[in-house]
């Protein structure tokens, strides 16, 4: 899911930008945009989301280790399904948002 949405994310950042109607508010990704264009943006996302996949991956399950050896797995599979939800809701919310702009 977090790749298919930063897929999408990319796409309509990138047709913006070709279009000449993006401001980009990071400053990171700005800086790229400018010296580098789309493929660079491209890139540097692909990067980033694979990154965050890898230390959420992690530390979900250091933190299923570390926390809860031996103990009440009910808690696990709670924290586990609250970052879940709150992952959808975070790219649900940048998918209403991009699809706002788009209608503007």
């Amino acid at each position: 899911m977090l790749l298919a949405v930063g897929a999408f994310d990319l796409a309509l950042t990138l047709s913006a930008f070709e279009a000449g109607r993006l401001v980009e508010l990071n400053p990171v990704a700005a800086v790229i945009l400018e010296r580098g264009g789309g493929s660079a943006l491209a890139v540097y996302r692909l990067v980033m989301t694979v990154s965050g996949c890898i230390l959420l991956s992690w530390g979900l399950r250091m933190y299923q280790l570390r926390r809860f050896v031996g103990s009440n797995l009910m808690r696990v599979r709670r924290m586990v399904w609250l970052s879940q939800i709150t992952l959808i809701a975070s790219h649900l919310g940048l998918v209403a948002w991009w699809i706002a702009w788009l209608s503007v």
